[in-house]
């Protein structure tokens, strides 16, 4: 009876202890969480250059003469060359669309090759966006052309977003009031004619950066 009793008091005592184990894994406890999610998106980049994005430096492509009218006493030269000649002159207009969604800088530089040194002359016009244009000097060279400082394209369209570069060239031809005097610049054009080999050409470069 003895060793019964022990037995029923060992397992008395286990299950007290499995009961209590039972009710203290039911006891509560403070607890906090918090999960929240932030994204970002990488802005977009899209200047254009020219209303299709296409950028075509046709700078001799007009020929006009000395008051502005089409030039009908040169020779044209159709679409395989430009045909060029004292008195003539001509322009190139380009409009630089910022459609992304940060500001730019925009440059613009120029390369002349003119190894016979044909007397041309280059303005640079720029009209910024919502302005009013900025117009150059005529330069001797056309390295020397230079955007206004600061010249830079907001991506906000509500202001507006697209600034035009302009570029102008011409050659200038000194002559009597009988128009046939000859003076030091004339000998030189008349030496380029009677070769008529000399060429010119120029290469531009328009360049947006980001802006800081």
């Amino acid at each position: 009876m003895k060793k019964i009793r022990n037995i029923f008091v060992v397992a008395l005592v286990v299950l007290t202890v499995i009961s209590m184990g039972s009710v203290a894994g039911t006891y509560a406890k403070y607890t906090s969480s918090e999960t929240d999610t932030d994204t970002a998106r990488v802005a977009k980049w899209d200047v254009k250059f020219g209303t299709t994005n296409t950028f075509a430096f046709n700078l001799f492509d007009t020929i006009l003469d000395t008051d502005g009218s089409a030039e009908t006493d040169v020779k044209d030269g159709g679409t395989t060359e430009n045909i060029i000649a004292p008195g003539t002159k001509g322009a190139f207009s380009i409009d630089i669309t910022n459609d992304s969604e940060v500001n730019a800088d925009l440059v613009a530089t120029f390369k002349e090759t003119n190894a016979s040194n044909i007397p041309l002359q280059y303005k640079l016009t720029y009209t910024p966006v919502g302005g009013t244009a900025v117009e150059g000097d005529w330069k001797d060279s056309i390295a020397d052309l230079a955007m206004p400082a600061n010249t830079f394209l907001p991506f906000d369209t509500t202001t507006g977003n697209k600034g035009t570069i302009k570029i102008e060239w011409q050659w200038v031809y000194e002559k009597g009031a009988d128009k046939t005097a000859i003076d030091a610049n004339d000998a030189k054009d008349n030496a380029l004619g009677k070769a008529g080999t000399a060429t010119v050409s120029i290469e531009a470069t328009l360049s947006a950066t980001q802006r800081d």
